[in-house]
């Protein structure tokens, strides 16, 4: 068994790699960042509104400069440009957030 099976066998193991994760990978800055995201998101759990709020998209922009999302293989595209592509697909991005990482999507699928 590998570790991704591991980590997805249930929601319970998952949650568990995850705070394993925060408590471990990300500090400083980067956290701050990222704890911001998900405040923003219990505070208004509306995805629709949420991608319209030019806060909300800077502070994922700010996020992913921090990961290093720019000195990896993909490239991060200037800020307009993200933000007009959020826009763009903001249709495709609220269908997939109805899905839950612990759906079995396969099954809708067909």
């Amino acid at each position: 068994m590998q570790l991704i099976d591991l980590s997805t066998i249930s929601k319970r193991a998952f949650f568990y790699f995850v705070d394993k994760c925060n408590e471990t990978y990300r500090s400083g800055h980067d956290l701050c960042l990222y704890r911001k995201l998900m405040s923003m998101h219990r505070q208004n759990a509306n995805l629709d509104s949420l991608l319209g709020n030019s806060e909300f998209l800077d502070t994922i922009y700010r996020t992913l400069k921090e990961w290093d999302m720019n000195k990896r293989g993909a490239k991060l595209v200037p800020f307009e440009t993200f933000k007009d592509s959020i826009r763009l697909y903001k249709d495709i991005l609220l269908k997939l957030y109805e899905y839950k990482l612990y759906d079995d999507i396969y099954d809708e699928m067909g």
